[in-house]
């Protein structure tokens, strides 16, 4: 299902327009990216449904352009694209109802209950259930980005965890969780995008590593980059294809992430263990798996010597057209993005020493 949403203030002005291919719940949850204030103004969140993504993403414009004010606060990026004069819509706009996040907590749909803050639940031996959610009330679920160090600090316990593996089916979970976590810093993929890879989108006939196509922007759905793998993510690939004789052959239309029960890892799973691992080596801040794309694209920022050049590159990478666009318009950075250096090795993360992992010694 496709929807448009739009939240609106005490005064029933609309304040904001987006669009999402997500359940609701889903794409609220991690509805972070725009100002404080702008959250803190929401008083009602209402959606329409659509048939199909072209509807979705015509509606979205339309409904920025019909609703953009300078008369009270809008917080969308002005969208410059122009619709055919005929082109008209009247949607009769429905209240959501599900779970929200606390920085909605001024919305009439958090008042009425359908929160998704819970009380701490407990064990049978008294630990902290970490499978439920435990925020509290007024807690933020903002999470944040890993520091090159907590990268390697995550790495080096990821690896301590296949060596002290009890038996082969443990051992080989927790190196695909390396695999996964040093491919995921390195890619500027959604996780919903991710975690289904399958083997032939990273491995050739030839079973040799290689780069994954990426469709760029949200109004070229025909333009497609080619998205190369870092050295350090191919020998970490190879090495944990190699050791359970993954091959072309025998496992193309496979999923290369699952889980004990041969399902694709789901983003719950996925999320648990970026947390868990996360508090293991000391790390305390609040952590989830959106965590791995923020800390792609504040890796690419963070090194990037023209910093509007970087914008401009991943404005373009996560598909956010408007915003990149506005940053050529006004003439903040060069027209040209040079994509191979951005998506070369001077923006590597996690290096792995892969003669630390005992398990290979013996292959």
């Amino acid at each position: 299902m496709y929807y448009v949403y739009r939240f609106l203030d005490k005064s029933q002005n609309v304040i904001y327009v987006g669009k999402s291919k997500q359940d609701l719940e889903i794409r609220f949850a991690g509805h972070l990216h725009l100002p404080n204030e702008c959250y803190a103004m929401v008083h009602k969140i209402q959606f329409i449904s659509c048939k199909t993504e072209s509807d979705m993403s015509i509606k979205e414009i339309y409904y920025i352009n019909k609703y953009k004010s300078t008369e009270h606060y809008f917080f969308n990026v002005l969208d410059t694209t122009e619709l055919p004069e005929s082109v008209e819509f009247d949607d009769k706009w429905k209240m959501y109802r599900g779970p929200l996040p606390a920085h909605f907590s001024r919305s009439i749909n958090f008042k009425k209950g359908y929160a998704t803050q819970k009380e701490t639940r407990y064990n049978k031996d008294g630990s902290i259930d970490k499978r439920k959610s435990n925020k509290e009330k007024g807690i933020s679920s903002y999470v944040e980005a890993f520091e090159k160090n907590e990268i390697d600090l995550i790495i080096e316990y990821l690896i301590k965890d296949i060596n002290i593996a009890e038996n082969n089916n443990q051992e080989q979970i927790r190196f695909r969780n390396l695999v996964m976590f040093v491919l995921s810093v390195n890619l500027p993929l959604k996780t919903n995008e991710f975690l289904p890879l399958k083997y032939k989108d990273l491995f050739d006939e030839y079973d040799n590593p290689k780069g994954i196509e990426l469709k760029l922007g949200r109004f070229q759905k025909d333009e497609t980059i080619l998205i190369p793998l870092r050295m350090n993510v191919k020998n970490v690939l190879l090495s944990y294809a190699n050791k359970y004789k993954l091959s072309y052959k025998n496992n193309a239309e496979e999923e290369l992430f699952q889980s004990r029960k041969h399902q694709v890892v789901s983003l719950i799973s996925w999320g648990r263990i970026i947390s868990n691992t996360a508090e293991a080596v000391g790390i305390t801040k609040n952590v989830a798996a959106e965590s791995i794309r923020k800390t792609y694209g504040k890796n690419i920022y963070d090194n990037a010597p023209n910093k509007l050049n970087a914008l401009l590159f991943l404005g373009e990478i996560w598909g956010q057209q408007r915003e990149a666009k506005i940053i050529k318009y006004l003439g903040l950075a060069d027209d040209t993005i040079d994509f191979d250096y951005y998506l070369g090795e001077t923006f590597s993360l996690g290096n792995v020493d892969l003669s630390k992992i005992n398990c290979l010694k013996n292959s």
